[in-house]
């Protein structure tokens, strides 16, 4: 995928936006961060896409968190990738 800002606000109908988006909101994180399902944030329930068949995203998000752990990302610095990547979700709800 392109690292581009139009992917983050808007998606075509049936694509979904950021893979992390969606397996933040399935992790054991979600809490934590005050995260609901991702059908609640306009970023990824906007195109009405949110699984995909054949994949989890608990299990993806484990090993997003394993390959930062092995990239030598210390918890801290996982944590505020995480704590980011939220504020963003958190910030799709936001009316102007």
């Amino acid at each position: 995928y392109l690292l581009e800002k139009s992917r983050v606000v808007g998606q075509q109908r049936g694509e979904r936006s950021y893979h992390i988006f969606y397996q933040l909101c399935r992790s054991p994180w979600a809490p934590a961060l005050s995260l609901d399902s991702a059908e609640s944030y306009r970023y990824t329930g906007g195109s009405g896409c949110t699984t995909i068949a054949g994949v989890d995203d608990a299990t993806e998000f484990e090993e997003v968190q394993a390959s930062l752990y092995a990239m030598s990302f210390s918890q801290e610095d996982i944590q505020w990738v995480f704590y980011m990547c939220s504020a963003a979700l958190h910030l799709s709800n936001i009316r102007f």
